[in-house]
C-alpha cells in the first residue's frame, strides 16, 4: 500500500481526537503612511522646522497657509515646499515693486528740494506714499527749532477722496505716540490707537475725528546723515540730553516726581537747542479701525522708506537755511548807507550793494562777474 494508514486506536482506549486544521499567521503590515527612515529624532526635527516656518510665515502677510505635520512627513515636507516656493515668488515681486517705488519716492522727493517752503515737502511726500504706497494715512513732520515743535502734513483718503492737513504738535512737555517716538529716537508702533494716545491736538483741530476712527499707527524718527556715533543717544551732550532716556516718560517715585515736569522740559528745551541732535522729525503711516492692523511687515517697510526720505529732507533744510541766510546777508548788505564792493583775488566784483548802485550808477547784474575798475 502506498496510501497513508489510518491511525488504529488503542485497545480499551477512547478514539483520539481528530486533528485540528493549523492555523497560519501573517507577519504584521508596516502602515504605508508612516515612513519607515523616519525615526523618532528626524520626527521632532521635522516638527521643529515647520514650526519655524510657521513663524516666518507670520512676519509677513498673512498667506492663510498653516502646516501641520501628519503621518506622511514626506507628502507634508512635499506640500509644504511648494507653498514656500509660491510665497518666496510673491515676495520677490513684492520687493521688486518696493524698490521701484523706493526710487520713483526719493527722485519726487529730491525735485522738491529746492521749494519754497517746508509744507511743500512734506504735503508731496505724504501724497505720494498715499497714492504709489497705498497707505490710508501717511504723514510726515519736521522738527521747527525756534517753535519748539514738529511740523508736516498728514494725508488721508476717504471714500476714494484725498485729504491733506497741516498739523503742528508741541515737542516741549507734549504727551502721545508721536512725540514719544522722537524723543525715545526708535520706532513706535501701535496696535490699537484707542487704548493710547496718538497727539495731543488742538480744540477744533480737522483731524481730530480721523484720530478717533484709527486703529493703528506706526511711526519711525527721521535721521540725519551725519549723526554723532554714540553708544547711548541720550549721551550725546552730556547729562542734560534726554534723547533716547526712557526714564523721561514717567515720573519717577516719591517727593522727587514734583521736580520731573520742570526737568523734563528744561532738558528738552536744551536738545531742540542742540546742534548734535541727531533727528529731522518723524514719518509714519495709520489705518482706521476697520481695517486690518498693521503688521511687522508694514513697520519693516516703514523703515525703509525713512532711510530714503531722510537725506532728501536734510538737503532741502539745509537749502531753505543757506537761502535764508543769503537773504539775510542781502537785507544787511543792502541796508548800509556807505557803498560796498566787494571782489575776488582776480579782482572780479562779487558784491554790489545798492548804496554802491547809487553812487555809481550801475546795477548789480551789470557788473557783476565783470573786473573792477573796467
Amino acid at each position: 500500500l502506498t496510501g497513508a494508514r489510518a491511525a488504529t486506536p488503542p485497545i480499551g482506549g477512547a478514539a483520539p481526537d481528530p486533528p485540528q486544521p493549523r492555523e497560519h499567521r501573517s507577519a504584521p503590515r508596516r502602515s504605508s503612511r508612516q515612513p519607515p527612515d523616519m525615526d523618532l529624532e528626524k520626527h521632532a526635527s521635522l516638527r521643529d522646522l515647520l514650526r519655524r516656518v510657521d513663524e516666518v510665515r507670520g512676519l509677513g502677510e498673512p498667506s492663510g497657509a498653516t502646516t501641520a505635520l501628519e503621518h506622511d512627513s514626506s507628502e507634508t515636507l512635499l506640500r509644504t515646499v511648494s507653498e514656500l516656493v509660491e510665497e518666496l515668488e510673491r515676495s520677490h515681486r513684492r520687493l521688486i515693486e518696493t524698490n521701484v517705488q523706493l526710487v520713483s519716492l526719493r527722485e519726487v522727493a529730491s525735485s522738491m528740494v529746492s521749494s519754497l517752503d517746508t509744507g511743500e515737502t512734506t504735503r508731496t511726500v505724504t501724497r505720494y506714499l498715499h497714492r504709489a504706497f497705498g497707505f490710508e494715512d501717511a504723514f510726515l513732520l519736521l522738527i521747527d527749532r525756534e517753535r519748539g515743535s514738529i511740523a508736516g502734513t498728514w494725508t488721508l483718503g476717504r471714500d476714494g477722496r484725498e485729504h491733506s492737513h497741516r498739523l503742528e504738535l508741541p515737542l516741549v512737555g507734549a504727551a502721545g505716540a508721536l512725540p514719544r517716538s522722537l524723543w525715545l529716537n526708535r520706532t513706535v508702533h501701535l496696535r490699537d490707537t484707542q487704548r493710547h494716545r496718538i497727539a495731543d491736538l488742538p480744540e477744533g483741530h480737522p483731524l481730530q475725528e480721523t484720530f478717533s476712527r484709527l486703529g493703528s499707527l506706526a511711526c519711525v524718527p527721521l535721521q540725519r546723515s551725519q549723526s554723532v556715533p554714540v553708544t547711548e543717544s541720550h549721551e550725546l551732550c552730556g547729562r542734560r540730553c534726554v534723547l533716547g532716556d526712557a526714564l523721561n516718560l514717567v515720573p519717577p517715585p516719591g517727593a522727587a516726581a514734583e521736580d520731573w515736569p520742570i526737568e523734563r522740559e528744561e532738558g528738552q528745551r536744551h536738545c531742540l537747542g542742540c546742534e548734535l541732535l541727531p533727528i529731522l522729525g518723524v514719518i509714519g503711516m495709520a489705518r482706521t479701525a476697520n481695517a486690518p492692523p498693521l503688521t511687522t511687515a508694514d513697520v519693516t517697510l516703514l523703515e525703509s522708506i525713512a532711510l530714503s526720505v531722510a537725506p532728501v529732507v536734510e538737503n532741502a533744510r539745509l537749502y531753505q537755511e543757506l537761502r535764508k541766510s543769503e537773504r539775510f546777508r542781502l537785507h544787511v548788505l543792502d541796508s548800509m548807507a556807505s557803498a560796498l564792493v566787494a571782489v575776488n583775488m582776480q579782482g572780479e566784483i562779487l558784491t554790489f550793494n545798492h548804496a554802491a548802485e547809487e553812487l555809481l550808477g550801475f546795477r548789480e547784474a551789470e557788473v557783476r562777474g565783470r573786473p573792477f575798475g573796467a
